[in-house]
């Protein structure tokens, strides 16, 4: 049977989830306005393709930014998460890492309209392993690795297989792929208000994953089930969101977000009326460590 432990945070991130969140929109600035003919967006930090690995490509039939495309998540809810997991992640004393791109270590995935458990746990396996490259060094010893992994629940009678994969078995089964031998005994349950958590030990570092299953409406973005108040209550030092792409065939890294479709002013919501305002810069983290962490015997 598991261990149970209350999930506690470190004094100086507790000291960060109590503090009150500004009412102007955090880590705005960073994303500057320039005009184009599509309206205001921010300019975008030009960087090098990265391709993905032959292995991602014939196994999984991996999708992933290339030039022509622009990453964009869409103007839904899986794009309001990663817009506001950016958000997050630029503010001043923000809790999330960067790579040495300086790069916050937040990302979406889109998986496709009927993925497998195995193709995700080797995505969600690599994305680990790499974020870890950065999160050994970037968090210091004596504190847990906090990953924070988000998905989406129920759309009418459909179930969303990005929710559904959050679970136990099927996080231990990623962090068994990515850290195999390092990886000691049985993950420690972690409790915490509307999400699950669990402790793995991997060589002599503590690291906690943190999810939550969010709604398909406006209360994944506002209030106590939302993604802000997650990411706020937890203070991760890299996110993972998960969302399914109907008609999708391939697991799709996103690599921008803006916020078209979103009204955020006193409470944050989907709202169709709106052009997007603020593009942050493309960020692609999440790909990055997939690619570092991804091995060819997968």
């Amino acid at each position: 049977m598991s261990r149970v432990q209350e999930f506690l945070l470190p004094p100086v991130a507790a000291a960060r989830a109590a503090a009150p969140v500004s009412a102007k929109d955090e880590g705005l600035k960073e994303a500057t306005p320039v005009r184009a003919s599509s309206g205001w967006q921010s300019a975008e930090v030009k960087r090098p393709e990265v391709p993905a690995p032959p292995s991602l490509q014939s196994k999984l039939g991996f999708l992933v930014w290339t030039p022509g495309s622009n990453g964009d998540a869409g103007d839904y809810y899986c794009e309001h998460l990663l817009f506001v997991a950016e958000q997050f992640a630029r503010a001043p004393d923000a809790s999330i890492a960067r790579n040495a791109d300086r790069s916050p270590l937040v990302g979406f995935i889109h998986l496709p309209e009927k993925p497998n458990n195995q193709g995700t746990s080797r995505v969600i396996a690599a994305a680990l392993s790499g974020y870890l490259e950065t999160l050994r060094t970037a968090v210091p010893a004596d504190e847990p690795i906090r990953v924070a992994l988000t998905g989406f629940g129920t759309w009418g009678d459909a179930r969303n297989p990005s929710g559904d994969f959050l679970t136990r078995d099927n996080l231990t089964a990623a962090m068994k792929l990515a850290f195999a031998g390092n990886l000691s005994g049985e993950p420690t349950v972690l409790t915490l208000p509307n999400g699950a958590g669990w402790s793995f030990q991997v060589g002599d570092r503590e690291v906690q994953l943190l999810t939550r299953t969010l709604p398909v409406d406006n209360n994944a973005l506002s209030g106590d089930k939302s993604v802000a108040d997650f990411l706020k209550r937890t203070q991760p030092h890299g996110l993972i969101g998960l969302g399914q792409k109907p008609g999708g065939i391939h697991y799709q890294v996103e690599s921008r977000a803006d916020d078209g479709g979103l009204q955020h002013d006193k409470r944050v919501r989907h709202n169709d009326m709106f052009e997007a305002r603020v593009t942050f810069p493309r960020n692609e983290a999440l790909f990055r460590a997939i690619n570092q962490g991804w091995r060819a015997d997968w």
